[in-house]
């Protein structure tokens, strides 16, 4: 009601929201002065990201760029860049995480547990830590060939849990 938003008026403009529209908040009419109306809450935001493979020529670098530069007029929430098995690919991971983020994008490298031992992961997230990237992919990852041992760390949930020890809430993972 007009009263400050609560009373009959108030509760029938509530039960009438439908469900799953998100939150309404009472506001003045303005074409009936003291009453109150319903405004309906905004659209929810839609977060998304690409996903990109360190190229591994400087011809690839280029046709990235070019498909990056394209993709960020779509402005995706970040851009995540994969790791190859057993970390194959870390040094082109960075390398183009660090390309996105100087070109004013979020980046969100992969990190992979598997055939990693806990210093090394250590390494690897406070580089992205020291390098201002607050995002992470965080994932068990595939075994490199021929490797049967699959590292300290057994399973994503492990390595989430170790970036949290080590980090805090620095990284969205």
């Amino acid at each position: 009601d007009a009263n400050g938003g609560s009373g009959a008026g108030a509760d029938a403009a509530r039960r009438s929201t439908p469900p799953g529209s998100g939150s309404a908040r009472p506001i003045r009419a303005a074409h009936r002065p003291g009453a109150l109306t319903m405004a309906p809450a905004a659209a929810p935001k839609r977060e998304f990201s690409f996903e990109l493979f360190p190229p591994k020529t400087p011809e690839g670098m280029l046709k990235l760029r070019a498909t990056r530069k394209q993709l960020a007029q779509l402005r995706p929430t970040f851009f995540s860049v994969t790791y190859g098995a057993g970390g194959s690919t870390r040094e082109g991971t960075l390398a183009t995480a660090l390309e996105i983020v100087a070109e004013g994008e979020h980046a969100a490298p992969h990190v992979s547990c598997v055939a990693y031992p806990r210093e090394r992961l250590r390494e690897v997230i406070r580089d992205y830590k020291a390098r201002g990237m607050r995002h992470i992919v965080a994932l068990r990852g595939d075994l490199p060939s021929g490797l049967a041992v699959a590292g300290e760390l057994r399973y994503a949930s492990d390595l989430v849990r170790f970036i949290r020890a080590e980090t805090g809430d620095w990284f969205h993972i």
